[in-house]
């Protein structure tokens, strides 16, 4: 596989887990009022800004996601979003590839408790 579709491939993987949940069912009306566009734009800007507070603002506290992601996974995959955007194929896997192992890992531990 070229690498920069292994990148790709590996960044849209991550880029699902950490908006896993993101648009469920609003739990109270300042949700219901924020449009779908408008989440989905802070999501992308705190990705863009690297701001971990952010994500987890608009991710982390509607599902529980923000348990299990710290701000180092966080930081993780923004270096391999960048890295990938650069063309640093190579960087953007070897992050990406880390970084899903390490997800995969606390993900199964909380599947098995």
């Amino acid at each position: 596989m070229q690498k920069y579709k292994q990148a790709a491939m590996s960044i849209a993987f991550l880029t699902l887990l950490f908006t896993a949940g993101a648009f469920a069912a609003p739990a109270k009306q300042a949700e219901i009022d924020n449009p779908t566009q408008a989440r989905q734009e802070a999501i992308l800007t705190s990705f863009e800004n690297d701001d971990y507070d952010a994500w987890k603002e608009n991710v982390g506290k509607r599902n529980g996601i923000g348990d299990i992601i710290t701000k180092d996974d966080f930081k993780a995959f923004v270096a391999a979003r960048r890295a990938a955007r650069s063309g640093n194929y190579d960087k953007a896997i070897a992050i990406s590839s880390e970084l899903e192992d390490k997800l995969k890992d606390k993900i199964a531990d909380i599947l098995v408790a």
